[in-house]
């Protein structure tokens, strides 16, 4: 078989389309990953204290307003993007699953588990409808008091107050700032929240892999015989014409090696790599005694 006949037979196998899948799903992952990462480093470079010590002063008044409005901003970003999370992984599992809900059954009770009983996961669905279709959050910055940056302790916080101002809080929600006893640390808040994420998106996808494990098997035994096709249709060109460069085709034979064998390979003396090149060949079949004799006379082996 061609090579161009097992990249479409690839191309056509479920396993291909599950990665694909896999793949494209990443994108909301990553999406919601990056706003958690932005928002983060932001809170924490404002919180920091010479910064936060500094901002205090009259002169700061714009920079620290601004820093604040940057705030919201951020926060907005990382609550859309962990609803659009949401519904996007609704969406993929309706699409891929619903008519095989036997094929994954666990699906609804680990999110039930996870998310719809849970009070964080459902204080952030609510907070994005607070930011959304509410108001803006009007969030404060608050330290202890002190007269130098040393031992100063600053926290981005939503307070009780502004919490309260919404009315649209679910009894889970409810549950979720009653054990606040307070204020809402904006940084503690989404440190949690992700961490809940994560740990399900792991889930998600490693169960996904075992459902999906004998596709995947046979997907990669079909790469596998690729890319020895590929190499076999390689030798053939090599030893047959004198265009092909003998780098390039160096480096197409210690591609078929693993990580361990390449950092061996690679320490090899030159004249090394050539025999050791050849031996590989032969002794996988890749290579018959006209195209061993050409290859060393290419090589001037």
């Amino acid at each position: 078989m061609k090579s161009f006949e097992i990249e479409r037979e690839i191309a056509n196998s479920e396993g291909y389309q599950f990665v694909q899948r896999i793949r494209q799903f990443s994108v909301s992952t990553s999406i919601f990953g990056k706003n958690f990462l932005e928002f983060k480093k932001h809170v924490e470079a404002e919180i920091e204290p010479e910064y936060f010590f500094k901002l205090q002063h009259r002169q700061f008044a714009q920079q620290r307003e601004d820093g604040q409005l940057e705030t919201v901003r951020l926060m907005h970003n990382f609550l859309a993007s962990a609803f659009s999370l949401v519904e996007h992984t609704r969406n993929y599992y309706k699409k891929h699953y619903d008519n095989e809900s036997a094929k994954f059954p666990e699906y609804q009770p680990e999110v039930d588990k996870r998310f719809a009983n849970n009070p964080l996961a459902n204080f952030v669905k609510c907070f994005r409808q607070y930011m959304q279709h509410f108001q803006p959050s009007f969030i404060s910055y608050q330290s202890n008091l002190t007269e130098s940056p040393e031992g100063l302790k600053a926290k981005i916080i939503l307070t009780n107050d502004n919490i309260m101002l919404f009315k649209g809080w679910n009894s889970k929600a409810k549950q979720y700032i009653e054990g606040l006893n307070g204020d809402l640390n904006i940084l503690v808040m989404i440190d949690d929240y992700h961490t809940l994420v994560a740990e399900f998106y792991q889930w998600f996808i490693k169960r996904q892999g075992e459902i999906h494990k004998e596709e995947v098997s046979t997907l990669l035994k079909m790469e596998r015989n690729l890319k020895e096709q590929k190499l076999r249709e390689m030798i053939s060109h090599f030893t047959t014409s004198k265009t092909f460069n003998n780098e390039a085709f160096l480096n197409a034979v210690r591609d078929m090696y693993n990580q361990e064998s390449k950092r061996k390979f690679d320490n090899l003396s030159y004249q090394k790599q050539l025999e050791e090149m050849i031996f590989s060949l032969k002794a996988n079949g890749f290579i018959n005694k006209f195209q061993e004799k050409e290859i060393r006379e290419r090589f001037e082996v």
